[in-house]
């Protein structure tokens, strides 16, 4: 189990696998300033983890 307590049990039973989405960012017509943000502060975090590893917000 990925789980190391029960708040990380709860967590990861809420997790939806990405390939189970059938909603795509380009399928969504509005709302580019939410994307963007998701963007910045999730998805660029996850693919790009090297970019974050140093900083003051990490002291």
């Amino acid at each position: 189990s990925l789980a190391k307590d029960e708040y990380e049990s709860n967590f990861i039973s809420a997790v939806v696998p990405a390939d189970e989405i059938g909603v795509k960012f380009d399928d969504i017509g509005a709302l580019e300033d939410v994307k963007k943000t998701l963007n910045e502060l999730v998805i660029l975090p996850m693919r790009r983890p090297e970019l974050f590893s140093h900083g003051n917000l990490l002291r």
